[in-house]
């Protein structure tokens, strides 16, 4: 088995998960009402591109320290994401349909950061 050191980024399911999932974020947030644009639905898409773009950041810092860095701060991205996700669906913007696909999505996503970050360890 290859270290998570020497896989590249886009190989890494946890970021090709990160990555649909962001894109499903912005289909979501398309429809948000205009008067949340900036309040919600801007920090909503940044927070989701936020997760994959750290993956991408660690992986191309090439050592494990830093890996594991980007790694803590996408997962704490991911769970700002969540909390977002969250917000807009107790407030009437996101369908619950939309909102339970995209927490499960991000709940696999948590999980498999923390297995990766402990395998660095």
């Amino acid at each position: 088995m290859q270290s998570a050191e020497a896989v590249e980024w886009r190989n890494l399911e946890v970021a090709k998960l990160c990555h649909d999932a962001a894109l499903r974020v912005f289909k979501a947030t398309e429809q948000f009402p205009r008067q949340v644009e900036y309040s919600l639905t801007k920090q909503i898409q940044r927070s989701s591109l936020s997760v994959v773009a750290n993956i991408v950041e660690g992986k191309g810092r090439r050592t494990s320290r830093d890996l594991k860095n980007f790694l803590t701060i996408a997962r704490g991205s991911l769970d700002e994401t969540r909390y977002f996700l969250l917000f807009a669906r107790d407030y009437g913007c996101l369908a619950l349909s939309d909102y339970a696909d995209l927490d499960k999505r991000y709940e696999i996503a948590r999980r498999m950061l923390n297995s990766l970050i402990a395998h660095i360890n």
